[in-house]
């Protein structure tokens, strides 16, 4: 069970972490576009940027508290 609570954490970590680089990377494109014109659309990317940040954090702390549990459970078997 704690193992496949780790998955989904890793799965969620990957996740954000591809959405980071999209948002990243069309938010570096929209400097070659006319400014007004792109910014709705940088403002949507940086605003996605953030949630996947966000997602990314949620994601570590779920691993790193499956960890802890798995931790407390070695320690109780011993």
């Amino acid at each position: 069970m704690i193992n496949s609570v780790m998955q989904i954490g890793f799965t969620g970590m990957r996740n954000a972490y591809a959405g980071m680089v999209q948002s990243s990377q069309q938010i570096a494109s929209a400097g070659t576009q006319e400014f007004g014109a792109s910014m709705p659309q940088l403002l949507e990317n940086m605003v996605a940027l953030k949630e996947n940040q966000r997602l990314f954090d949620a994601s570590a702390k779920v691993v790193t508290t499956s960890d802890q549990m798995l931790g407390t459970l070695l320690d109780l078997r011993v």
